[in-house]
């Protein structure tokens, strides 16, 4: 569970053979909400335990996004 509700996705059109810059825009997206939900976890003063694991899900994140665009540049 996050912290941060889901939001419903807006009317975009979809190009054809745009599959990789989608996985890099949903990886961005899986960023954010992990850093949010690490910062938001370590302002209100969480656990230690808590806010340990919310960063390895931010790490995560991080390398998923980096990953995703080394795909999109080759």
């Amino acid at each position: 569970m996050t912290l941060t509700a889901s939001h419903p996705t807006q009317g975009t059109r979809q190009l054809p053979g745009d599959g990789a810059r989608d996985a890099l825009d949903e990886a961005f997206k899986a960023l954010l909400r992990a850093w949010h939900d690490y910062e938001v976890l370590k302002a209100l003063g969480a656990p230690l335990d808590t806010v340990s694991v919310a960063q390895g899900a931010l790490q995560r994140a991080r390398g998923e996004v980096a990953r995703r665009r080394r795909m999109t540049t080759c």
